[in-house]
């Protein structure tokens, strides 16, 4: 901010949304692969709950049992509210310099997203769509502004003839970003940009970074607005190695589009981004739309919602990687978390909150 310092999160709820929520969601910011998830920022907090205050200490490491952070970072509003936080700032980055790709395959995408994060120069930012997603991204853009007329003036020519398609099943955008010194930004976007030529890439350049980075808490606008025309709307994310990432994707794709058919809303439309970065694998976001039925709007999306969850705990993705457990997701939590799990989650509220009055039912306690 004005000091010159950012804490580096920002969520697509960024308008709307709070330091203690994000801290109580454990959520994740959309340049998290830089600076981090918001458990890697909090370095100390401030919980009032019903039995009394946790504080824990304003130290950068400890060693005094097990973390008694992690007790309140993602408690879902479950022991308590959090009052005050220490968090861990950085220096507002000189530069921010945002580029687009184009992949043939979803394949090669990863394997960009795996060099990077494997042997370097890790992004501050790394968002690749399948094909589904890069297609309706492109039908969403203004006409002849930003990714569209970019694309527009390439495609139909020399990409077209190299194997490069927009469509449902065609090409992949890649949009990756560096953050910081301009000099050390310009240093890892020349090894960047060999690694993504390496694995196939074609480099849209900086106007589809600009174009992502004007709209980019725009989109969740459209999920009241389809709702409101009839159209079901919703998604689910998850994590896991890069080993298993590929397959994953594939089954829950798979798992929701016969779901959305089943439950009679149509051929319906699946598209994933993976946006979460590591050196051991990545997250998966989906997006799922279809025809709506008026009468069993709910019913209709938990048969969705659940053939997707079972999907990606039998692909072996983890229940949430930073949308948090809440309510929907109780069903599932022991085999998230196995029966031990859930009986400390549970006599943590015990211990915290014995009257029940925090946030009843979220965590499964």
């Amino acid at each position: 901010g004005e000091h010159g310092f950012t804490l580096g999160h920002f969520p697509q709820s960024f308008e709307f949304s709070t330091l203690g929520g994000w801290i109580a969601t454990r959520g994740a910011g959309q340049t998290s692969t830089g600076y981090g998830k918001i458990e890697q920022m909090t370095l100390a907090v401030r919980m009032v709950t019903p039995v009394g205050v946790l504080e824990t200490r304003e130290a950068p490491a400890v060693a005094t049992g097990p973390c008694l952070l992690d007790i309140v970072v993602g408690s879902e509003g479950a022991y308590g509210i959090i009052t005050e936080a220490t968090m861990r700032i950085r220096p507002r980055p000189q530069v921010q310099d945002y580029r687009g790709f184009l992949f043939r395959t979803l394949e090669e995408g990863i394997a960009v997203l795996r060099d990077l994060m494997q042997h370097g120069p890790p992004p501050t930012i790394a968002r690749l769509s399948d094909a589904e997603e890069t297609a309706a991204s492109l039908a969403l853009a203004h006409e002849h502004r930003g990714l569209r007329a970019l694309i527009e003036q390439v495609v139909e020519g020399y990409l077209a003839r190299q194997g490069y398609r927009v469509a449902p099943d065609g090409s992949c955008f890649l949009l990756l970003g560096y953050d910081g010194v301009a000099s050390r930004v310009a240093r890892r976007w020349r090894r960047a940009e060999e690694i993504c030529r390496d694995h196939g890439g074609f480099s849209l350049g900086r106007s589809a970074g600009e174009s992502w980075k004007r709209d980019r808490f725009a989109h969740p606008y459209l999920r009241d607005l389809l709702l409101g025309v009839g159209v079901m709307v919703d998604t689910v994310e998850t994590a896991t190695s890069w080993t298993h990432l590929l397959r994953l994707y594939e089954e829950v794709t798979t798992a929701i589009r016969a779901a959305v058919r089943a439950g009679d809303g149509g051929p319906g439309y699946v598209m994933t981004h993976i946006s979460h970065i590591y050196a051991e694998g990545a997250s998966l976001y989906t997006t799922f739309l279809g025809r709506q039925i008026v009468g069993r709007e709910v019913e209709q999306w938990w048969e969705v919602k659940r053939a997707a969850t079972e999907a990606i705990l039998s692909a072996g993705g983890t229940l949430s990687h930073h949308h948090g457990i809440g309510r929907d997701h109780v069903p599932w939590l022991t085999r998230e978390v196995g029966p031990v799990g859930v009986r400390i989650l549970r006599v943590l509220k015990e211990t915290l909150d014995p009257a029940g009055v925090m946030n009843p039912g979220v965590l499964g306690v």
